[in-house]
């Protein structure tokens, strides 16, 4: 293998990984504190049994904003396409360019058509796919039929098609295009009846292993679906893969003026007929061919998988499946079902349709052209070449069209006002930043008449990627000295306060009672009361959302690092407005100004924000962590993983001897609204359990508003309790859930409901509700 070869497999890989959420491991808490407490975004009002507060007034806002294009790199895309137009490579083209499930571009340019008569293209335009039908439909569906344990792929096809004469060849083998079997069969084959058709192609004998991109292969894995399914392959699309993805997508589309032709057959312009002869022959619906659809269908699919196999709420594949589609195989040139270009993955169409996605940048480009149209002569090679890198350009340089102000922000919109002739000291880390960006260090230190003297870093350290103990030293990029509140000294001492007379604090909150910057929070508020200081508290959006409260208290005996005030493990609020709560309930004598967001609401969730995802420490790697984080980490103490040492911290629990089936079983029984659970297996490269496999869960939140984490937090410990025998040690669990009654109830048997209704919230909600600072 060339080094070219063996360069694009590693890079390939590590993209992968982190378009599902990637980093390394966790850092430890101090003394008899937990690993690491890490936080990413948005979850939403949950169902109200007494333990968990009722939403806010109105409806959660989990709609992402809009992204708006630079203009540069839109005047990129449209040179390139118009260029390819002039040039005779296709008559029209609709691109689509999104992040994940978010727009950033779509236009149509030139025509759809030229004869009859000329008609201009339009961005709803429906295409033949061509081959595109391989992994929108076939490929989706047999992963789909691999998920219900319906198809191995590595059985086989023979077990499941009877009628199949090569008994060696798998449904691997079929999908990644290395069965032997011929790009086509001779025309001759496909005449008479479907029946007739059928059994004439099954007789077929793959020759060797070599990678032949095979038509036929695809037909014999439309025809699997079909067996196993009990449905045409024409029905089982629109059911299982078009209706739960929104698409529009179908075979033998109604006559419209939307349909693209392509080129003649019989002296007869196709339009809305099938292209492929074979595929026209079985009726216009096979494995291989005949899918009609449109820019959005085809970006909406890609964005489904490089979510993890969901979207907009709607689950289509396991994350199992996903990795088994876009992994890349032995040869480095092609996964599963698609090809490698450009550290993405891709796939074309015959008639001039592409789909690229590309992980690292959460990109899916849908390039859709009829280059056959209307002499067979167009050719979109070039232009897909050109429009990859435009595309990810486009896509990583997008904004929201609106987007939440954070306090830094507004800060500065003021002129740095509230801080005029100060001498400051910044509570903060290089993730603190503004919309633009830059660190909240950087524009404290340029900003005018405010003389930044100091910093201050939490845990994790300036950088917000430093495990255990961190020392002082020197931020690189102002060269403001920093003193360490993760080390011998977690307040702030008299010495560092001496030359200062207002501390400033500006952290990303996690939304979790245990996340350590609360208790850094708490402590220098009480060294700023002890000293005579002013705080000013820059707020930012509470990631997981600011109307859920739930779990218990933490009991008055319980405080620690971990668990600094008695408060819910979700209390519900913005850091600026835990600061006011500290310092109301603790009767703190100091001077305290929160700086508030602008445009928020705190029902929002994280991706209503607009804010971009800077992960505060190093295992919040992504706002799902996030969500995950309140409930997944109540059990991290105890002698379970969490997926630390692993790329998708949070996302994943399991250990050695866990039975992860029965786990599953217990779970699902008790029901996890919003949340894909899965059994499957993997090794830490670090933490606990490093270097063993372990069994487990791998945990994806498809519907973050209906997703109750705390809920879900102790249902585990109870299905823990419930399944695995004494091999689960739960003494640990009381370290982070901080309530010894609920922790009791647990352990004799109690459901998750049954807990958390013993524990009602009703004397915290009338607390915290004189310190809430939005609607």
């Amino acid at each position: 293998m060339s080094t070219t070869t063996k360069r694009r497999r590693r890079s390939l890989g590590a993209l992968l990984l982190l378009a599902c959420a990637c980093e390394p491991p966790p850092p430890k808490p101090h003394g008899s504190v937990l690993p690491d407490m890490s936080a990413p975004p948005a979850s939403a009002a949950p169902t109200t049994p007494t333990s968990e507060a009722p939403p806010a007034p109105g409806p959660i806002d989990a709609t992402p904003p809009a992204l708006v294009v630079r203009p540069e790199d839109a005047t990129k895309i449209d040179r390139a396409v118009a260029g390819a137009i002039a040039s005779g490579a296709c008559p029209g083209a609709v691109v689509r360019v999104q992040r994940g499930g978010r727009l950033v571009y779509e236009k149509a340019y030139g025509k759809l058509a030229v004869t009859p008569k000329s008609e201009p293209m339009r961005a709803d335009a429906v295409f033949d796919l061509a081959s595109l039908t391989k992994p929108l439909v076939t490929a989706t569906a047999v992963m789909q039929l691999v998920d219900q344990g319906l198809v191995d792929l590595d059985q086989p096809a023979k077990d499941l098609l009877p009628e199949l004469a090569d008994p060696r060849i798998t449904p691997r083998q079929l999908l990644a295009h290395v069965s032997g079997l011929p790009a086509v069969n001779p025309m001759s084959d496909y005449r008479g009846t479907p029946e007739e058709m059928r059994a004439r192609l099954f007789t077929t004998v793959g020759k060797g292993s070599k990678r032949v991109y095979s038509d036929l292969g695809y037909q014999i894995l439309g025809a699997l679906v079909e067996k196993v399914s009990g449905r045409s392959l024409d029905a089982y699309f629109a059911e299982a893969i078009a209706s739960p993805l929104d698409l529009s997508a179908r075979y033998n589309p109604p006559a419209s003026e939307t349909l693209v032709p392509t080129s003649r057959r019989d002296d007869q312009l196709l339009r809305g007929a099938v292209h492929d002869p074979r595929a026209a022959a079985m009726g216009g619906v096979a494995g291989h061919a005949g899918l009609f659809g449109t820019a959005r269908d085809v970006a909406r699919y890609g964005a489904m998988l490089l979510a993890g196999g969901a979207l907009d709420g709607q689950r289509v594949l396991s994350q199992r499946s996903v990795d088994a589609l876009l992994a890349p195989e032995k040869d480095g040139e092609h996964t599963l079902a698609f090809s490698l270009f450009d550290a993405g993955i891709s796939h074309t169409g015959f008639t001039g349709t592409y789909v690229f996605l590309h992980p690292e940048s959460n990109t899916v480009l849908a390039l859709l052209t009829s280059r056959l149209h209307p002499e067979e002569k167009g050719d979109v090679t070039t232009l897909r070449r050109t429009l990859r890198p435009l595309a990810i350009a486009a896509a990583r340089g997008a904004t929201p069209e609106r987007h939440v102000e954070t306090g830094i922000d507004v800060l500065r919109a003021d002129a740095f006002a509230p801080l005029a002739g100060a001498r400051v000291g910044l509570v903060t880390n290089d993730q603190a930043r503004a919309f633009d960006g830059t660190t909240t260090a950087a524009l404290l230190k340029a900003a005018p008449n405010v003389t930044l003297v100091r910093l201050f870093s939490p845990e994790h350290g300036l950088a917000a990627a430093a495990e255990g103990s961190v020392a002082d030293g020197t931020d690189p990029s102002t060269g403001i000295p920093v003193v360490s509140l993760y080390g011998p000294d977690q307040k702030p001492s008299a010495a560092a306060l001496a030359d200062l007379d207002t501390l400033v604090v500006d952290l990303q909150d996690a939304g979790a009672r245990f996340y350590t910057y609360l208790t850094t929070l708490g402590y220098t508020l009480e060294a700023a009361a002890k000293h005579g200081k002013r705080v000013v508290v820059l707020d930012r959006p509470n990631p997981v959302g600011a109307t859920t409260v739930a779990g218990p208290l933490l009991d008055a005996d319980r405080l620690s690092f971990v668990g600094y005030h008695p408060i819910p493990v979700q209390p519900g609020m913005t850091i600026g407005e835990l600061a006011k709560l500290f310092a109301g309930e603790k009767q703190l004598t100091v001077d305290l100004t929160v700086i508030p967001l602008r445009g928020y609401h705190r029902s929002m969730l994280w991706s209503a924000t607009g804010l971009p995802w800077r992960p505060p420490s190093p295992n919040l790697r992504d706002p799902e962590a996030a969500l995950l984080y309140p409930g997944v980490a109540l059990v991290e103490a105890t002698n379970l993983s969490v997926g630390r040492g692993t790329p998708h911290p949070f996302h994943l629990i399991g250990a050695p001897w866990l039975n992860a089936p029965a786990l599953l079983q217990a779970l699902d029984a008790e029901g996890h609204p919003g949340l894909h659970l899965e059994t499957t297996t993997f090794t830490p490269t670090d933490s606990k359990f490093a270097g063993i496999p372990c069994n487990g869960l791998r945990l994806a939140v498809d519907d973050p508003t209906q997703f109750q984490a705390v809920r879900f937090g102790l249902t585990l410990a109870a299905a823990l309790l419930q399944t695995q025998g004494d091999r689960w040690r739960p003494k640990h669990l009381l370290m982070l859930l901080g309530n010894a009654a609920a922790y009791q109830a647990l352990v004799e048997g109690k459901s998750a409901d049954e807990v958390l209704a013993a524990q009602p919230l009703d004397g915290f909600l009338a607390r915290r509700a004189g310190f809430l600072l939005y609607p």
